[in-house]
């Protein structure tokens, strides 16, 4: 599915980062990092069976039972469906549908937008009298932003109703980065080498296809938010691949559009980025705040905490630093360091975190299971404590909150650092001192002596008027919306939710059709699912009870019989049970065989192969 891509910062941002440890991209973050991924997957595995069979290229040719196996063992062994139980949540099309699609949405997902915006509108126009859509909120993490738009979104529902609240979803999700991302016009000497870089890098070869869209955008007519449209236009063209004129010649040049449209294409993006629950060296109170994503065992993260650690002292009361876990999934040791550095923070706080941060970064050479184990009881840890914490294989929801923070501001390697919310560079402590002085200046400037508590959230909380405005269209009572955020009305229905979703959801978006989860775009699959429906009503089931027979059925085979021998290892060996039928596969491979020639799709098979078994 196509993701959210901001266009503008890929004129600074399309070379390598120098200084930065960066992820692999040849190898399965899985294979070291236990919080990359489950651990068991749920799908039946087939090792054995198709994959053995099939690799063995010595072997007989494939027979019947082989063919068979290939073609249509998902169809036998899937993935059971869930009975989720969403029978309060937001509903919007067909009150009894042949097909119910659920998903657990933030706004911090770009594929939900994807999905709020486009395609579920889609599939409602396409299937009106068939379709149900199914909403309930999961929250990636605890911020702000997203628990206030969850919250205005049920209130609008309790006064408005469900279709007040699809159309506020709808409105968030075609532009939420709106709610959390403010863009600040580039001032001072930040300007001037921001356009000094732009003007160098737009004669670059691969921003070509960029500078043809500025050019084709560079009408007398347009002024800056038609420029910003019609080059957004563009450039979504070309990600769908769809054709894309060249300008008819090669002016404006790139000197002309840097002095014409830079104010238009290059900004700050202030990042609405939660600091309260992390570890923080420094008051809250200060003008400059430094949230830095790092990774314990990248040499260029210890450096900068080195040198970080240093400048803190210099600027005292001035900067606060934030410190987010974003270990590389091929720095083990880095992983094992985070999981400690977690358990410290929580169980002594920021200062003894920064105390062991500083050893470990002081230290790298060191690192091993051991060495941070001893590390680990100098920092309020016993060591059979540490012991557990390294060794454990469960996932740890405060790496994976950070690092879902990271992916979202795009972070793409380590260290990544945001002064008030703005990326920075993170180059020599002293270039760093610069820009942190130059944003002391700058914010002690817009503020009276008199009036700087809480700054970083004051100068950060970025999109609250926009959803302010959002809310006000949806004809919303605004004193009784604010009565219900500040009473936190709806809190325990999204902790509900959250809490449903959390045991079952372990990637965003956490989507299901007929209780089903789907992986990837559900429009190709509607059809199956309408067939699975269909059949059932064929076979007597009432239309409004579809959706409990669909998600009360198990795959195939738990359909067909009770046979528990069937549950077990026999399922993985499936292409020899067919090969040498016992037991109960004696009466089910006969039908199965019977059905694959005849069959088109799973729905056709499972129908064939009920018909032919009807107990």
């Amino acid at each position: 599915m196509k993701k959210i891509i901001r266009l503008w910062p890929v004129l600074l941002s399309c070379g390598l980062i120098l200084g930065a440890c960066r992820p692999s991209s040849g190898g399965d973050a899985g294979d070291t990092d236990p919080n990359a991924k489950p651990l068991i997957s749920k799908n039946p595995t087939t090792e054995g069976t198709k994959k053995a069979a099939g690799d063995d290229k010595t072997g007989p040719k494939s027979s019947a039972c082989q063919d068979m196996t290939d073609t249509w063992f998902e169809c036998i062994f899937e993935e059971n469906p869930n009975q989720l139980a969403l029978t309060g949540s937001p509903m919007l099309g067909a009150r009894e549908p042949l097909v119910t699609v659920q998903m657990f949405w933030s706004v911090f997902c770009p594929e939900c937008s994807l999905m709020i915006s486009s395609v579920f509108p889609e599939m409602m126009v396409k299937n009106p009298a068939d379709v149900q859509v199914q909403l309930a909120a999961l929250p990636s993490f605890a911020h702000p932003v997203d628990l206030e738009v969850m919250q205005t979104a049920y209130e609008i529902r309790a006064q408005k109703g469900d279709e007040a609240f699809w159309k506020f979803l709808q409105a968030v999700h075609k532009k939420p980065e709106s709610l959390y991302i403010l863009e600040r016009q580039l001032t001072g000497a930040a300007r001037a080498d921001a356009m000094k870089t732009f003007e160098a890098r737009c004669n670059e070869p691969q921003l070509k296809a960029l500078v043809n869209l500025f050019r084709l955008c560079d009408k007398p007519a347009n002024d800056c938010k038609g420029f910003e449209t019609c080059v957004q236009e563009y450039y979504s063209a070309l990600n769908d691949g769809r054709p894309v004129p060249d300008a008819k010649s090669d002016t404006p040049t790139c000197a002309e559009i840097t002095a014409k449209r830079f104010d238009c294409i290059m900004k700050d993006y202030v990042f609405d980025i939660p600091v309260d629950t992390s570890p923080q060296l420094g008051s809250a109170d200060a003008p400059a705040t430094l949230v830095v994503f790092s990774d314990f065992e990248c040499p260029y993260c210890g450096q900068l905490g080195q040198d970080l650690a240093k400048l803190s002292k210099k600027l005292g009361a001035k900067l606060r630093i934030v410190f987010k876990q974003y270990p590389l999934p091929y720095h083990k040791d880095g992983q094992l360091a985070a999981r400690l550095g977690v358990a410290i923070f929580a169980r002594k706080g920021s200062a003894e975190f920064f105390k062991f941060h500083d050893a470990v970064f002081a230290n790298q050479e060191k690192l091993s299971r051991d060495w941070l184990i001893t590390l680990a009881g100098k920092h309020g840890l016993k060591a059979d404590e540490a012991a557990a914490v390294v060794d454990s294989r469960d996932r740890v929801p405060t790496i994976d909150n950070d690092r879902m923070l990271g992916d979202l501001l795009r972070v793409n390697g380590t260290p990544t650092a945001f002064l008030n919310g703005v990326h920075i560079k993170t180059g020599k402590v002293d270039q760093i001192e610069k820009i942190v002085l130059a944003e002391v200046d700058r914010v002690e400037k817009a503020f009276p002596k008199n009036d700087r508590k809480n700054l970083y959230a004051r100068i950060a909380q970025t999109g609250r008027a926009n959803l302010r405005e959002l809310a006000k269209t949806s004809g919303v009572d605004l004193k009784l919306l604010d009565a219900a955020l500040k009473a936190q009305k709806h809190k325990k229905t999204i902790e509900d939710e959250r809490a449903l979703g959390a045991t079952i959801c372990t990637e965003m978006p956490c989507l299901f059709i007929n209780g089903k989860k789907i992986t990837s775009d559900p429009r190709p699959l509607m059809p199956r699912f309408f067939d699975e429906a269909r059949f059932a009503l064929e076979a007597g089931i009432a239309r409004g009870t579809l959706l409990a027979h669909l998600t009360g059925l198990k795959n195939l085979i738990q359909t067909l019989v009770a046979d528990a021998a069937l549950h077990g290892t026999e399922v993985f060996d499936f292409t020899t049970a067919c090969n040498k039928p016992t037991g109960a596969w004696m009466n089910l491979m006969p039908a199965f065989l019977a059905c694959s020639g005849a069959s088109k799709n799973c729905a056709q098979f499972r129908r064939c192969v009920l018909q032919k078994n009807p107990k």
